[in-house]
């Protein structure tokens, strides 16, 4: 059922143009909320030694990915069997504001921190549940969400992890441009051949339709972009 909300919401919420996400407002609106839902005795810090919280991006998107990575936190705090510490940090580094999500939680094994082959940890899309009983789609999403290059994951087994994204200040340039590059290469990414058969695990085929789904909601961005100084009969009139 969590798989199909994800996917349904990630058809619904991507659809909408890239704006200004305040990060204060979100981790009090979306984060914190959460983390006081929790059943889980759990002392939580806050940090928000930040100048301007606005970056850009997607609200609803980046609350969704923050709500997984706590709640990965909160299943590892719960699986060490200790009183839980989230200590969450907002702060300026350049023209970047970074986030700092750290649990002391069980931690990730050295093993799985590994890259492959696109760049992300191996441990993403596979369960790091003692209780085997997820199925590391929560991680997909993460990245997915924020990029491989604004991701960086520090784990040490039985002490705790912490998550540091980066995301870019609003400016005062054209906000769409501004992320057009990275969703580029974040496209030809997903351009890359994927074989799908009978015998291919389920978790691997809803991966491949998200990505089709992204590369769709790429195209009707780009050509609503285009269609604002052009006539967008031109696309089919050169292509059909």
């Amino acid at each position: 059922t969590t798989t199909l909300i994800n996917i349904l919401n990630e058809f619904r919420d991507t659809m909408d143009q890239i704006h200004e996400v305040n990060l204060k407002d979100l981790i009090v609106e979306r984060i914190i909320p959460y983390i006081e839902a929790s059943s889980l005795p759990c002392t939580l810090v806050l940090s928000m030694d930040v100048q301007s919280p606005i970056v850009l991006g997607y609200y609803v998107n980046y609350g969704r990915a923050l709500i997984n990575i706590v709640s990965n936190a909160l299943d590892s705090i719960q699986e060490a069997n200790r009183k839980g510490r989230l200590e969450i940090s907002l702060e300026d580094v350049g023209d970047h504001v970074q986030l700092t999500i750290r649990d002391n939680g069980t931690g990730i094994p050295k093993t799985m921190l590994g890259l492959d082959e696109k760049g992300m940890p191996l441990f993403v899309g596979k369960s790091t549940k003692n209780r085997k009983d997820g199925e590391g789609l929560g991680t997909v999403q993460i990245f997915s969400t924020f990029g491989t290059d604004k991701i960086q994951v520090e784990s040490e087994l039985d002490k705790g992890t912490a998550w540091i994204i980066s995301f870019d200040k609003a400016s005062g340039l054209d906000k769409w441009y501004a992320q057009l590059e990275r969703r580029f290469y974040e496209f030809s990414d997903l351009m890359e051949p994927t074989s799908i058969t009978a015998s291919t695990k389920r978790t691997e085929v809803i991966s491949y339709i998200w990505q089709l789904r992204k590369m769709e909601i790429f195209l009707f961005d780009l050509i609503l972009q285009f269609s604002h100084d052009h006539n967008i009969r031109m696309i089919y009139r050169t292509l059909l």
